[in-house]
């Protein structure tokens, strides 16, 4: 993704850290575990949770989308198995 100056945004400026991490160029790096996850070489481990600043993620739905049933279709699926092992799988916490 792209800010309209044509910098780069988001992820991927915290997986440049990562990598600059697993690279041994840098002793530490802190940042969201899900970000951290698919970089190869990192010993991860979270904070105490007193440290933690947990985010939240949620879906909607558009009220004039074009295809409603097939958005409707996509956040029905997100509570599923499959779909709550990936998250786990790429750091993320699954609400009980």
């Amino acid at each position: 993704m792209q800010d309209p100056k044509g910098s780069r945004l988001g992820t991927d400026r915290a997986k440049l850290a990562m990598e600059a991490v697993a690279r041994h160029e840098v002793a530490l790096g802190l940042g969201q575990i899900s970000e951290a996850a698919p970089v190869k070489g990192l010993l991860l481990a979270p904070l105490p949770d007193a440290a933690q600043l947990k985010t939240t993620y949620s879906g909607a739905l558009a009220a004039h989308s074009t295809h409603p049933e097939a958005a409707r279709r996509l956040l029905d699926t997100q509570p599923s198995g499959p779909v709550q092992a990936a998250f786990k799988a790429n750091g993320f916490d699954i609400p009980r």
